[in-house]
């Protein structure tokens, strides 16, 4: 585990094979100073990249008003603080309406009909209470799970990469081991589903709008 923010700023280092830094918040090194400017960017961009158990929050999903009543009986807004949506819920009977297939190990999602995914904002459906199951930006890396950190620390070294190493020839190559460090992460993570999660019911999917 990762005890503070210059920590895994070294976690990023050692992934381009650079000299440590004493501290994340010295202004007067170079490297210290990209990596503190990534570090938020680099923490929501990994969130982003799929169905992170570890930052899942349920919410309501509220009703507004409803632009398409000839095709839609609801309307709802999804949460402000989204950053990849997991799945939705009718919260009455509990169960899931529409989910991601990265989110779910032990079963592929099949889209069906009249489900359409067009935007981030809002979601229509026939059913009138809707829970979001996402991800959400989960500010303090320190407290993330280790395998969590990791995949930052990857992210965040490929996004000073080019400012600390200045080597656009290997770039490339660094970029697909990002890439598999974070997928290996994620599936770790994938295995952290519970009982609820496996409950579906697709005959009420809804269309995103």
């Amino acid at each position: 585990m990762y005890a503070s923010e210059t920590e895994l700023g070294n976690g990023a280092l050692r992934h381009l094979s650079v000299a440590k830094i004493d501290s994340i918040d010295d202004s007067t090194d170079t490297k210290a100073r990209e990596l503190k400017r990534e570090f938020a960017p680099a923490r929501r961009e990994l969130l982003s990249m799929g169905p992170w158990k570890f930052a899942q929050k349920i919410a309501s999903m509220p009703q507004v008003t409803n632009d398409r009543t000839v095709a839609w009986t609801y309307k709802h807004s999804l949460p402000g603080d989204m950053l990849y949506l997991r799945g939705i819920i009718d919260a009455s009977l509990q169960r899931y309406i529409f989910r991601d297939a990265q989110a779910f190990s032990t079963e592929q999602f099949v889209k069906q009909e009249p489900h359409e995914r067009v935007g981030n904002d809002t979601v229509y459906s026939h059913v009138s209470a809707l829970e979001a199951d996402y991800v959400f930006d989960k500010e303090n890396v320190t407290l993330w799970p280790s395998y969590a950190q990791s995949a930052f620390c990857a992210v965040l070294a490929e996004r000073t990469f080019m400012s600390i190493v200045k080597d656009e020839a290997r770039y490339e190559q660094h970029q697909r081991k990002t890439r598999m460090i974070v997928s290996e992460k994620m599936s770790i993570d994938l295995n952290q589903q519970d009982d609820q999660e496996n409950s579906f019911a697709p005959q009420t999917l809804a269309r995103l709008g």
